[in-house]
């Protein structure tokens, strides 16, 4: 586990670990998380993966993050636990709608 010291560490370890899970469940590689506010999920190894488009298709179902070289950055800061589930079904949706 990361070591942060911060106050919201336990929160956002925890935020971090349901949105690795729930990606998992999804059918992808997890989340890496090494502490800190976001975490990155790197694109998909086919050469098609287009992190704005990602971003933008993940708008269409509430869900905001931002599109980066290496795939797109996710703010676990912003996210709490419960909703990683929801993140993760919408991330699998626009991945297969782009």
């Amino acid at each position: 586990e990361p070591a942060l010291r911060l106050p919201a560490a336990p929160i956002l370890l925890a935020n971090a670990d349901a949105l690795d899970a729930a990606l998992r469940a999804e059918g992808f590689a997890g989340a890496p998380w090494d502490g800190g506010f976001f975490v990155t999920l790197p694109g998909t190894p086919d050469a098609a993966f287009d992190a704005t488009a990602v971003s933008t298709a993940l708008q269409a179902h509430d869900v905001f993050v931002v599109p980066v070289p290496a795939g797109i950055r996710v703010g676990i800061c912003g996210m709490r636990a419960s909703d990683a589930g929801r993140f993760a079904a919408a991330y699998r949706a626009a991945c297969e709608a782009t």
